[in-house]
Formats: structure tokens, C-alpha cells, sequence
């Protein structure tokens, strides 16, 4: 069986399989990954990658399962994240259509990381016109499954995480193209487009 690994505002090869599974599953009792895409996504800024990480209660070397994992908001990273988003993509075409969806989402400020992570993913698949819009959470034993985006599977099929798709970024005049960026670069630079590009 596969399941996905469950992941903050994820990359678009990620999206890119989750757009075309008729049944898409996440587990809810895999172990929490440290300095994996669990809490954090690459965005790009004029002067090049940024990441950003949403901070977890007791720190990053958790070791509980996702759905236990807790955010923390002693730091107000919230108000930091949208603050970079916009800098990154106030110009680009279709900030304004849905930066509002993602403050909306973040402001929220949902307790558990796996439940931002959930409706975030749900929020994506009904922006992009998936066929299948609601999750299903599984809570199977991790002993005989495979884990999509994974470290371990990523590191066991690296040529998983190439993309040969190719769109007009913000910043490409200056940077180039940069590949398998978050979602979010996707949706701002190519709006109703982004569900076209996916399935190519």
C-alpha cells in the first residue's frame, strides 16, 4: 500500500501524484521526520530560495507521531510567513486571487501541524480542480507501506523528485528557473493554469 507523507504547502512534484491518485491516502501515525517537509516549503525571493518553518513545540527533534506533533506560536511566524509571501509575490499575476486563501488558512492557527497540513492540502486539490478534494486519513500500521516523499523514499528514488515542468516565475529574468518549488509558487505565478501544468 502507499500512502503520502504529510507536508507543509508541499512541492509541486508532490502535488503533481496527488493530482492524478483517485484515492489519496496520508498516514496519521507515521513518525514525525526532522528537517523534512513536515513543517516547512521553499518559496523564492528575489535573491533566491527561501524556506520557511513553521516552529514545533518541544523543537524539532520530535519524537511522536505526526498527528501529535504540536505547533508552537510563541514566535509570531505566522504574521512572518504571509509577510514573505507577499514580498515574494505581491507582483506576481495572481497574488491577489489567493494570497487571502492562505492568510485565511494560517490565521487560523490550528493546533496540531498535521491539521494545518490536511487543510492546506485540501485547500490546494479544491484550488486546482481535483477530481478528489477531501483527504483520507489512515492510521495503518507503517511497517508494510511505502511513504510517498519520504526521506527514505526520496533517497531510494531520487529521480522521483525531478520535474521537467517548467512555468514563468516572478523571479526568472534574474534567477532562472527554479524547479519543484512549493505550491504556492505555482498557483501565484500561473492561477487557473496550475491544474493544466500538473497533468502535463
Amino acid at each position: 500500500m502507499q500512502i503520502f507523507d504529510n507536508q507543509y504547502f508541499s512541492n509541486i512534484t508532490y502535488y503533481k501524484i496527488l493530482l492524478n491518485n483517485r484515492k489519496p491516502v496520508i498516514g496519521s501515525n507515521l513518525m514525525y521526520q526532522k528537517g523534512w517537509f513536515g513543517n516547512k516549503c521553499s518559496i523564492i525571493g528575489a535573491n533566491g530560495i527561501i524556506n520557511l518553518s513553521i516552529p514545533l513545540q518541544g523543537g524539532r527533534n520530535q519524537k511522536a507521531i505526526n498527528k501529535d506533533v504540536k505547533i508552537a506560536y510563541e514566535q509570531n511566524w505566522v504574521a512572518q510567513h504571509l509577510k514573505t509571501i507577499k514580498s515574494c509575490y505581491g507582483n506576481a499575476p495572481y497574488f491577489n486571487h489567493y494570497y487571502p486563501i492562505i492568510e485565511k488558512l494560517l490565521l487560523k492557527k490550528q493546533e496540531y501541524l498535521f491539521e494545518l497540513n490536511i487543510e492546506s492540502t485540501e485547500t490546494i486539490l479544491k484550488l486546482l480542480k481535483a477530481e478528489v478534494r477531501k483527504i483520507a486519513i489512515s492510521e495503518i500500521s507503517p511497517s508494510n507501506i511505502e511513504v510517498i516523499f519520504s526521506k527514505q523514499h526520496i533517497q531510494n528514488n531520487p529521480h522521483f523528485w525531478n520535474t521537467n515542468i517548467h512555468y514563468s516565475q516572478v523571479f526568472e529574468d534574474r534567477l532562472g528557473f527554479v524547479a519543484n518549488l512549493s505550491i504556492i509558487d505555482l498557483l501565484m505565478c500561473m492561477g487557473p493554469q496550475s491544474r493544466e501544468i500538473l497533468l502535463q
